[in-house]
This record gives structure tokens, sequence and C-alpha cells, in this order.
């Protein structure tokens, strides 16, 4: 099986508890978790059996060598993270409920990874190891520093003929569409398999087509713009989650998979909502996993659905799950929406 490295940066995070907001007077408990999108990857692919290697840099504290203590109880090879800076990055997270969806705020700048070095050698000795390069757009959006970095190490990848996989993954409080289009732009070239959302194509990628609407099935929409994204771009499969609000905390859920010939659209799950964060990388983590292990498109993007589905049911940034409970989901017809 193929090695993943995940290139990011540790989160911590901080969400009051029982749905509250931080600005109520009786907000005084905040329960702590280990996230970030790439971080949450690669426990992920651990869980499933995948050897994965992250690459990050926190700082010389116990906050910054907790989250390497927590990378490696997953069994994440954590060798080639560096110490030092002053600070990790944190982020809030208040919990949405019902009509009132969730708030972000973010305490990141000037965080250890943000101000990351490091020189193409060592970069090319870290990659030599692996098979596979996965990154995001958060990554790319943290630092202008973090961004010449992500550049540069996609660049030694395919040097070295790695595969890249990217996760858009946009962040409006994090960076402009306008900026975000353009550092997307300059990587994006050099991407194999890429995770994206109909509005990463139309409002970063500038791809002209209409926003997404009800008068037609999502396989027909995609099918679509994923025609005209192909006139563009090679890219060897793309993959879009679908979502559709109910409430904040009732979703329908499904993901839709294309290698520019044949598309498939997955099965459709209606999720009761315990947690929403990091729903998305559990999707693209369960994608990740089924494709290495040599599947199929519709095995891929089921396998994907699977995984977000039952995220859905846990507190925390980070999937817990395994490859058995995922199958046990996905081959349960009873759990299906019938459509």
């Amino acid at each position: 099986m193929k090695k993943v490295l995940s290139f990011g940066e540790i989160l911590l995070r901080l969400s009051p508890q029982e749905h509250k907001m931080i600005i109520q007077s009786n907000t005084d408990v905040f329960e702590i978790f280990y996230g970030g999108a790439e971080l949450n990857i690669s426990i992920a692919l651990s869980n499933f059996g995948i050897k994965s290697g992250y690459i990050t840099k926190v700082p010389d504290n116990a906050l910054g060598h907790k989250g390497i203590k927590y990378l490696k109880q997953y069994g994440v090879d954590t060798d080639d993270i560096e110490i030092g800076g002053e600070r990790i990055g944190i982020y809030f997270l208040e919990n949405g409920y019902s009509l009132r969806p969730s708030v972000v705020t973010y305490d990141r700048r000037y965080s250890a990874f943000s101000e990351m070095e490091m020189t193409d050698e060592k970069m090319e000795k870290i990659l030599s190891k692996y098979d596979v390069l996965f990154l995001s757009g958060i990554t790319l959006s943290v630092s202008e520093k973090s961004f010449e970095l992500s550049k540069r190490m996609i660049k030694i990848a395919k040097k070295l003929k790695k595969e890249v996989v990217f996760d858009c993954n946009y962040r409006s409080k994090l960076i402009s569409l306008e900026e975000a289009s353009r550092r997307y732009k300059e990587i994006i070239n050099n991407v194999d398999v890429l995770f994206a959302s109909y509005l990463d194509f139309v409002k970063i990628f500038g791809i002209e087509h209409n926003l997404y609407n009800d008068t037609e099935t999502y396989k027909e929409y995609y099918q679509k713009l994923y025609k005209k994204v192909y006139k563009i771009y090679n890219f060897k499969y793309i993959i879009s989650s679908i979502r559709k609000p109910l409430s904040s905390n009732r979703n329908i859920y499904s993901g839709i998979i294309t290698n520019g010939e044949n598309i498939v659209k997955g099965k459709e799950y209606i999720v009761e909502i315990k947690d929403r964060v990091g729903t998305g990388d559990a999707f693209t983590s369960g994608v990740i996993y089924s494709y290495l292990s040599g599947n199929q498109m519709e095995e891929m993007i089921n396998f994907g659905i699977g995984s977000g589905v039952l995220k859905h049911t846990i507190y925390g940034d980070v999937s817990e799950f395994k490859k058995e409970d995922i199958l046990k989901i996905i081959n349960t017809d009873s759990y299906d929406v019938i459509r």
C-alpha cells in the first residue's frame, strides 16, 4: 500500500459546551480538541491502515508536544515535524443549533507553522519516503510563507514522480476569493486528484457555469460542469461532496466523482449532526483510502460518503472509525435514502 505525507498546520480547537455562543455570560467551559484538515486526514488514513506521515511546525511547549503525541497515538509518523516558533494556531468553534449556523473564529496569525521554512534538499529527502503528497487550500491560505513552501513542495513532489492530492477547502476568514484564485491556480496544474465543490470551480477557478439550483439533478449539473473543467485541466479524478442542509443539525449528504469520461454519484443519506467539523476531511480520507486500495469509482465515492456520514455522529475534529465501520454503513441498504 502506498504511503501518504500530509503537510499542514496542527490547530487547537476550543468549543463552548452545549451549543453555547462565546458571547454568552455563562460560557465558561470550553472543550479542547486537536485538529486541522491535514492532521485529520493523516489520522483517518492511519486508522484505515494506510502508512501516514505528517509534516508541520509546532512550538517547543506543552501544546506543541501534546499535538505530536496526539498524532503518534494513532500511528502517524511524526519524525519530520519541526519544533520552534512562538505559538500554536488556535480556533474557536461555536456549534450551531437548529437555524443558527456554526461560527468559527481564528487565532492563528504568527503561529509557528505560518512562519515555517524548509530547504529544497530537506523537502526532497522527506518526500522520497512517500508515494503521495496531500495538502489543502487552507495550507496555501495561512500565510505567504506557507503558500510558497507548499508551492515548492508540490513542485518537488512532481519532480520525484509522486502523486499530489489537493482539497480546495476554501476558508473566507483566511483569504479573499481573489487571492485564493491566484494561489490555487499557481499549483493546480500539478495536482493529480482534486477535491472541489461547484463553488470552487465557479468562484476560484473562474469556470463559467451557473450555481446549482433544484431545476436539475446533482449528477446532471456536475456532468456539465466537469465537462468544462476537463477542457482546461487534466485531473486523474475530481471528487465533490454534496450537502443539502435541512437545518444546522440535519443534512442530506452524498458525493460525486469523475475521471473525465465517466461520472458516478454515490449513495445519499440523511444525517443527524453531532459535530460537522472534520466531516469533509473524513469524506476526503475515505476516498483517498479506497483509491489507494485500487477500487473503482463507485466504491471510492461510497466509501468516502460512508466515512463522512459516520464522522457527523461524534464530537471532535478527527474521525475515529476503522474501515470495517465504514463498510458496515455502506453495505447496509436500510440506512440509504431511497430515491
